[in-house]
């Protein structure tokens, strides 16, 4: 003869429900960690590809910054030659300065910027008679007044 017998008890229900996920995320930890799988399983091939070619593509964005660095010190010069002859000082701050920003950021993951909707105008200002150029003031989007965008 067989007994039925039915769990009433919460209290029992909890404690089995609490036991079972214990358990459940226990052995889900421990399948998670691979204990099986060797540490000296060499890297993926392609994963090595890939940081290879980022350090070549960070190699030449350094070599791009020192460049722009170097043109931005020579059309420094030739803008303050232009606007006339240098200074003693002037020559010595040249001297001591550094070419350009002294910062390179390592930017990696950024997606480039295509367009910014800060600087378009949200709404032409109405034409107000009298006024030269009714395109010179412009509401942005932040609602502010200004001539020419800003």
């Amino acid at each position: 003869m067989m007994v039925v017998v039915t769990v009433t008890s919460a209290i029992g229900r909890f404690w089995a429900t609490a036991v079972a996920l214990v358990v459940f995320f226990v052995l889900w930890a421990t399948l998670s960690a691979r204990p099986w799988v060797s540490a000296s399983k060499p890297a993926d091939p392609r994963l090595i590809a890939l940081q290879a070619r980022e350090q070549k593509v960070q190699t030449k964005a350094i070599a791009a910054q020192q460049t722009l660095n170097r043109r931005w010190a020579a059309y420094r010069v030739a803008l303050i030659r232009q606007q006339g002859s240098l200074t003693a000082q002037q020559r010595a701050q040249l001297a001591v300065a550094p070419a350009g920003p002294s910062v390179i950021v390592k930017v990696s993951g950024a997606q480039a910027v295509t367009h910014s909707t800060a600087s378009r105008p949200a709404v032409l200002a109405p034409a107000v008679p009298g006024l030269a150029n009714p395109q010179s003031t412009v509401l942005t989007q932040g609602g502010n007044a200004a001539a020419g965008g800003n």
